[in-house]
């Protein structure tokens, strides 16, 4: 998968199908027929019958910019795709019959001997004609062709057909899907071909997310999003993120490979391209002593989806989980976090054999520390933010419902030491005495994947980055120790 650009420029990519094609839009994430502005449409190679095609779709929203591309390859009867072919000046349909009529005599010669030859053997017609089989709406029609009559009178053809399923025409099939950045017009050797090969074009698509919770709740650190609280009155502990949140921007590109005779995936490929950042400052308060775990999902959204009906649908979201495990003893309360950054991150996932690959995961940051009262307290954090995709393939033949979750983490530990004059006289003297609360703080960050991909439920780790360890004391005396007074002489 080439991964060149990711800037959108879709309007210029793909131009709208000759003649007014049929338009009724199935649903608002489906993907309509368009043909690639590299494709030579006059080129009389496109009206002889080709055992490889290629055929383009493309979004509707503009806000959203969203295609794909088909490669049908070892086709079961040779194919010609109508819409490739500038010299069609009309189609229509009665029944089970197709007229294809054509705008001059040469183009015309073309087809009539070509179609008739490979008629013989087997025809197949692509269409995205209204009245032109019963396809989904919005959709093109596979038309298997036995015989042909042609009209020399009227430059036409005509042929009957019965209708036939997309997977059932050729022997292999590769999909790429998201967005097709514009290219110089495709040699005549590529367009004989019928197919654009995958250097020559670029697919990706950009999904946006942000969330930060509201701050609602007064705490000794200032406003914070309440988690979880544990016990009545004043014995009571308490969990709060003072910052927590997540945005960023991922472009991402798609490569499926199928054998369709039998059906059989041979290749699944993410590539994700783009910038992360989250913060993760939580706080406990409280008067008590108590500990407990916490864990919840707090926030879900369903990303812009897309889907070529009958083929394969891709449904994106964004999900951010908490957790943390916490204990305080005695009054008062700890605040630790940090701030980190992702500023170029790449991920490539095999979801196949379930290999992956990453750079740019070890993130930039800072860190946030306050405390309130000499309470001894544990504080383990950490989010889950994961950006997820259900994939069909065939409606249902191959499935797979994926995730990329990068964990990022902190822990500290925090201990109050008081001591008794009696065990500072018991000391050395020039000792240095830590008097008072001490603390140790860590952060770290995990990215793996984790899913189900057919029937197999599987995990594999990416990277990890173990980031500064802290320990500090915030309060230290030099043992003195007043000089022992003499003693009178009897």
């Amino acid at each position: 998968m080439s991964a060149k650009s990711l800037v959108f420029i879709l309007p210029l990519l793909l131009q709208n199908a000759w003649a007014a094609p049929y338009v009724a839009y199935a649903s608002s994430n489906a993907l309509i027929p368009g043909i690639h502005i590299g494709l030579d449409r006059s080129d009389h190679i496109n009206l002889i019958p080709q055992d490889k095609i290629t055929i383009f779709y493309e979004g509707r929203a503009t806000d959203q910019p969203t295609a794909a591309s088909i490669t049908f390859s070892n086709a079961v009867h040779k194919t010609i795709v109508l819409e490739h072919i500038a010299h069609v000046s009309s189609i229509s349909c009665s029944g089970s019959t197709i007229k294809v009529a054509f705008g001059d005599t040469d183009a015309f010669r073309t087809a009539q001997k070509s179609w008739t030859e490979e008629a013989k053997h087997g025809l197949i017609l692509v269409s995205y004609q209204q009245g032109c089989g019963a396809a989904f709406p919005a959709q093109r029609s596979w038309l298997s062709v036995k015989s042909v009559q042609s009209f020399g009178d009227s430059n036409a053809i005509t042929a009957s057909f019965s209708e036939m399923i997309p997977e059932e025409s050729a022997g292999d099939m590769d999909i790429e899907f998201g967005h097709i950045a514009k290219t110089p017009l495709q040699s005549r050797a590529e367009v004989a071909n019928n197919s654009v090969s995958s250097p020559d074009f670029d697919v990706s698509k950009s999904f946006n997310f942000i969330y930060t919770p509201a701050a609602t709740d007064d705490t000794v650190f200032g406003k914070a999003y309440p988690l979880a609280q544990v016990g009545t009155g004043a014995n009571t502990l308490g969990l709060y993120c003072v910052s927590c949140g997540a945005n960023g921007q991922f472009t991402v590109s798609g490569h499926v490979s199928a054998k369709l005779l039998p059906p059989k995936i041979t290749k699944i490929e993410l590539d994700l391209d783009g910038s992360l950042k989250a913060s993760l400052v939580l706080a406990m308060a409280g008067a008590a002593t108590k500990s407990f775990p916490f864990s919840k999902r707090v926030f879900s959204q369903s990303l812009s989806s897309f889907s070529i009906p009958k083929i394969i649908s891709v449904g994106p979201s964004v999900t951010m989980d908490l957790g943390a495990t916490l204990a305080l003893h005695a009054k008062g309360g700890i605040e630790y976090g940090w701030t980190f950054g992702w500023p170029v991150v790449k991920a490539q996932l095999d979801l196949l054999n379930f290999k992956a690959g990453s750079s740019g995961f070890t993130p930039t940051g800072a860190p946030v520390f306050n405390y309130q009262g000499d309470a001894a307290a544990e504080l383990n954090g950490y989010a889950l933010i994961g950006l997820r995709f259900g994939i069909d393939v065939l409606k249902g033949k191959w499935t797979a419902d994926v995730g990329l979750i990068d964990k990022p983490s902190v822990d500290i530990g925090a201990t109050v030491q008081i001591h008794s004059p009696a065990q500072i006289s018991a000391l050395p003297e020039g000792s240095v005495l830590n008097d008072g609360l001490c603390y140790s703080a860590g952060v770290a960050n995990d990215l793996y994947a984790e899913g189900t991909v057919g029937k197999a439920s599987r995990s594999i780790d990416i990277a990890k980055w173990n980031g500064p360890k802290t320990s500090k004391c915030l309060k230290t005396q030099t043992v003195h120790h007043a000089p022992a007074k003499p003693t009178k002489a009897g």
